[in-house]
């Protein structure tokens, strides 16, 4: 965990990647020997750059280079020296024990766009989704201890939609849903 200082930055550095750090909790994974380096954000929000950029010489707070949040990491293959920002295979809730509770993932007919920005708010992962084709869909739920994936299969199965992981963001597909 790193304390705020937004006029200090500071800048880790491990192997071929820098994170630029202003003030979260994250991890990077950047073992001598290993085919990928991962640096993953857990609270807060972190730059990374390729330590070949020369924009991490800029000592202002500003965050540019690949902008990282909760539950998104950036692996980047060094034998290609490619970085791709994904989504954690488990992401975590972001809100608070306390903050949760008022999110409650409990729904009965409820429309599903509200179901879905829940989800979203509660993991703090970006759902886009078409709201014109989805506006008939409704959902009845509850979720206890499903994980986010599980969750949003749920979702998707009860409304005959899919979904895929676009640069650390869930895009759903479907047809919409009868307006019976």
């Amino acid at each position: 965990e790193v304390k705020k200082q937004p006029n200090s930055p500071f800048f880790v550095y491990a192997n071929e990647l820098v994170t630029k750090v202003l003030g979260t909790s994250f991890l990077i994974r950047a073992f001598d020997k290993a085919d990928k380096v991962e640096v993953i954000v857990k609270t807060g929000k972190v730059a990374v750059y390729s330590v070949k950029e020369e924009a991490i010489k800029t000592p202002t707070p500003e965050l540019t280079g690949t902008i990282l949040t909760p539950n998104q990491q950036v692996v980047f293959d060094r034998k290609v020296e490619n970085m791709e920002k994904t989504l954690v295979s488990i992401p975590t809730p972001v809100l608070a024990i306390a903050e949760q509770a008022k999110v409650g993932l409990s729904f009965s007919n409820t429309p599903v766009e509200q179901a879905l920005d829940a989800l979203s708010q509660k993991y703090g992962i970006p759902i886009v989704f078409d709201k014109n084709i989805l506006k008939a869909c409704e959902i009845s739920a509850e979720f206890a201890d499903e994980s986010f994936y599980e969750q949003l299969d749920l979702i998707c199965k009860a409304i005959g939609a899919t979904y895929q992981v676009v640069d650390a963001q869930i895009v759903i597909q479907g047809k919409g849903c009868s307006t019976n």
